[in-house]
């Protein structure tokens, strides 16, 4: 039995699980604290990117390179169909000026440096995306060896309008990336018969698909939206006179509503700060790691919970602070601003807790928590409603261990140190409101 520590006069908080469950054996309402945690960074083979049930996992993409001192390397690149915007061959009859790749960007999920030159690089995919499949991050995706566009040592621009010269035609759009394609690849393009663009399969055939990779700079990660109108690749044509111009898009979005649009993530944690917390539940005690992409994450334990009897939990909120080390620069990586819970299925995958889906059902992630937020002192803390969570342990409904991770965080660039449970000042805790029952 959970000893008593105070007493609430009453629980009537409509938020509050487990309130349903009252009855005349209720004895007392009371709050416990003083559960001991233990914890220890664990790395994560990878994460689902699409899935055949459900459909795609990633809706905001990001690519790039990290080097942070505390985490490692992190690659990114982005794997992607893309589709006839309708059907017709009309460009093929006339002289193609140039062929454009177009990136919208997403600013919300840029990470690193964002002031120094970078080059990207567009390869052909050398196999079919297939959507009734599965796609994990660490998937290998064949690609033809050479680049089917560039854009090299560039400075991306938030900021500005670009400026689209066309002749008799000038127009201002929002800030995006230019990729121009390569002789090669419009020469391959001038090549196909009309058939070629009459019909989707016909299109997938040829062109199945795309690789955005940034193949320099060594500390940026760059948000994108596919699914923005602004995204695609544009054919330029012209008559020989030069009397007649056009043009005739590719997107990255079909006729379909599941399309294949994944990531390739990888991680190299040697010679980071993370490399010897791995697995150590000793070091962990006083510092954790948790990160975004097919990173790190934290798992902890309730030690004692199981031997735990004859009580109801009505509420349990547990709470980490951030780690404030003179070293790790929060202006180049700055902390993830929600993280989450997730529990390890039969297959040995991370899934969502009950908890993050009955906030995520109810329409409403405050039932959760689990954002960046303050104490009353200025410290930075994460505090999570992880109810569900020890209700499944106390009746055996889920092993006693659950995990830390940035919030869907196949979507982002972010991390973040956390103080670990037996931290002198800045102690991870848990703390259930119950109800004895006998």
């Amino acid at each position: 039995m959970i000893g008593v520590i105070a007493i609430w006069s009453s629980c009537t908080r409509a938020t509050i699980v487990g309130n349903d469950l009252l009855s005349d054996e209720i004895k007392i309402v009371g709050v416990a604290d003083t559960f001991k945690l233990r914890a220890r960074t664990v790395t994560e083979d990878s994460v689902i990117t699409l899935s055949a049930v459900s459909g795609p996992q990633i809706f905001l993409h990001v690519f790039g390179n990290l080097d942070d001192p505390h985490f490692g390397k992190t690659t990114s690149e982005v794997v992607t169909q893309m589709f006839l915007s309708n059907f017709g061959s009309e460009f093929l009859d006339y002289e193609i000026d140039s062929v454009i790749m177009t990136l919208a960007y997403n600013t919300t999920r840029n990470y690193g440096s964002l002031d120094q030159p970078i080059s990207v690089e567009i390869f052909r995919n050398d196999s079919a995306l297939d959507v009734t499949q599965n796609y994990y991050s660490n998937d290998v995706f064949p690609r033809f060896p050479d680049p089917i566009g560039e854009k090299i040592d560039f400075i991306p621009n938030f900021e500005d309008s670009v400026k689209i010269e066309r002749p008799g035609d000038t127009s201002l759009v929002k800030a995006h990336m230019r990729i121009p394609m390569s002789d090669e690849f419009i020469e391959d393009l001038k090549s196909q018969t009309p058939a070629t663009f009459e019909i989707d399969d016909s299109f997938a055939s040829w062109f199945k698909g795309v690789q955005i990779v940034m193949s320099e700079g060594e500390n940026t990660m760059l948000g994108i939206r596919l699914n923005d109108s602004q995204s695609g690749m544009t054919i330029y044509y012209s008559d020989s006179d030069s009397s007649f111009y056009s043009s005739y898009d590719f997107t990255f979005t079909g006729r379909l509503l599941v399309h294949v649009q994944v990531a390739k993530f990888e991680h190299d944690y040697v010679g980071s700060a993370a490399e010897d917390f791995i697995d150590d539940w000793d070091l962990s005690d006083s510092l954790t790691f948790v990160q975004s992409f097919s990173g790190l994450n934290t798992e902890f334990e309730i030690v004692g919970l199981e031997d735990v009897e004859n009580v109801l939990i009505n509420q349990a909120i547990l709470e980490f602070y951030v780690a404030e080390l003179a070293d790790d620069d929060l202006e180049l990586y700055p902390e993830t601003n929600q993280i989450q819970t997730r529990i390890e299925n039969s297959e040995g995958r991370l899934i969502n807790s009950r908890d993050v889906n009955l906030a995520i059902g109810a329409g409403d992630l405050s039932f959760f928590g689990g954002e960046l937020t303050e104490d009353d002192d200025g410290n930075k803390v994460y505090r999570m409603n992880i109810t569900a969570s020890v209700q499944d342990i106390l009746q055996g409904r889920a092993a006693n261990s659950i995990f830390l991770s940035t919030f869907l965080k196949q979507n982002e660039s972010s991390r973040v140190i956390l103080y670990g449970p037996g931290h002198s000042d800045f102690p991870a805790k848990l703390r259930i409101v119950f109800t004895e029952t006998d």
